[in-house]
Formats: C-alpha cells, structure tokens, sequence
C-alpha cells in the first residue's frame, strides 16, 4: 500500500540496537531469572491446584440477567466452584455494590464462602499484599479469575493483581459483558498484557494433572 509509513518492528533486516535496548541486552544483564519478577518467571508454567486461588468476581442477581449469554457462564464458574472444592483451593468471592446489584445467585453462593462487597471495580485488593511489594511471597500466587463483566471487574483485577506480583488467569468461558464485543476486546487487551487465559477444562485439568488422581472420576463428571 503506498503511503504508508514503514514501521521497523516489521523489518527482519539487521539494524543496530537503540540505546534503551542495548541497556535491557541480555549481554548486559546476564539474563539472571534472580532479577525478574515472580510473574516473568513464572507465567508460562501450568496452573496448580497448590498454588491457586479462585476468585469469583461480582455474579449478583440483579447483574445477571443483563449478561450476554450467561447460563453456560455461570454453569462453568459452578463447575470451577465445585473442582476448587475437590482440591482444596481456598475460594474468594465479591459482590459489587449489592445493596443495588443484590446477592450472589444463590444457586452459586451455596458453593461459595460469604461474599466481600466492594465498591471498586478491581477486586484485586481481596487478596491482601500492597501493590509491587516483590519481597512479598504467597503459596498460592496463581488466582483464576471468573465472573462478570471481563470488560471493567475482571479486567481490572486481573491486571491490579499483576502489579501485586500475582498471576492472573482469567477463564475465557466462564467470564461474560452485556455485549460480545466488549467480552471480546477485554480478553484482546488482556492477552496483549500479557495475562494467562484458559477455559475452565483447561484449569480443571492442569489442576487435575494425572488420570491416577483420586479426584479423576468426580472432575470428568463436573465436564459431562
């Protein structure tokens, strides 16, 4: 297309390093994983049930039914709810401002511990730890994110809890907005940042892990 600028992150031709490049160089840094942050060295690694925590964000009974598509949402965060129970990952649950968006559904909250109302749309502070504290260490730095909308709650927790040193995991299938555009560009943006997405049988399984768990049967019957 003519007139348009040239843009040398395309360009597979050899250039010479900016300053501000040859000072990140791994030649300059060693590359030491001592120096990166817990999130850097970590992201790319499996989601473990000993190193997770649930967190289901803002599916209140008056927020609901506005959801696009939300019955198969909710059915997979009650899924997630159930597994979570088989191994013992400790559950976190938030409501936004329930004195005017009302309850958990109660059909989800009898599988929850007691809900923490906020008036934030982060809910990333539920989580305890001041934000980029890196001395601060957790047994459980993975949180898997679901709930409603992925555009403004789940998007904002999820990237507040990066700047905590957490790692997110915002669970495609089991997130939903009013509108499937903004569920869509939420989870663009998201991936853009960098923030780990799954599907909820993905995190079943990487929590599962092996065939021989106990816990095989039960979590193949939560997917059927």
């Amino acid at each position: 297309m003519t007139g348009t600028p040239h843009d040398d992150r395309f360009d597979a031709s050899p250039r010479q390093k900016r300053p501000a490049e040859a000072e990140i160089d791994s030649s300059t840094t060693g590359d030491d994983p001592s120096r990166r942050s817990p999130a850097q060295l970590d992201t790319s690694s499996l989601i473990e049930a000993g190193r997770s925590t649930l967190l289901v964000v803002d599916v209140q009974e008056r927020f609901v039914p506005a959801m696009h598509e939300i019955e198969p949402v909710v059915a997979n965060i009650e899924r997630l709810a159930r597994a979570a129970g088989l191994f013992d990952i400790p559950i976190v649950a938030s409501e936004q401002v329930p004195q005017k968006l009302g309850p958990t559904l109660p059909s989800l909250a009898e599988l929850l511990p007691p809900s923490v109302a906020k008036s934030k749309f982060s809910a990333a502070e539920l989580l305890g730890g001041p934000p980029q504290d890196h001395s601060r260490e957790t047994e459980r730095p993975q949180v898997v994110l679901c709930g409603i909308e992925t555009h403004v709650c789940i998007l904002q927790t999820a990237v507040e809890l990066a700047e905590r040193d957490r790692l997110p995991v915002v669970v495609v299938d089991a997130t939903t907005s009013r509108t499937p555009a903004s569920h869509a560009a939420a989870l663009a943006r998201l991936q853009q940042l960098g923030v780990t997405l799954a599907t909820t049988e993905m995190v079943l399984f990487e929590w599962l892990r092996d065939a021989a768990h106990p816990a095989f049967r039960e979590v193949s019957r939560l997917i059927r």
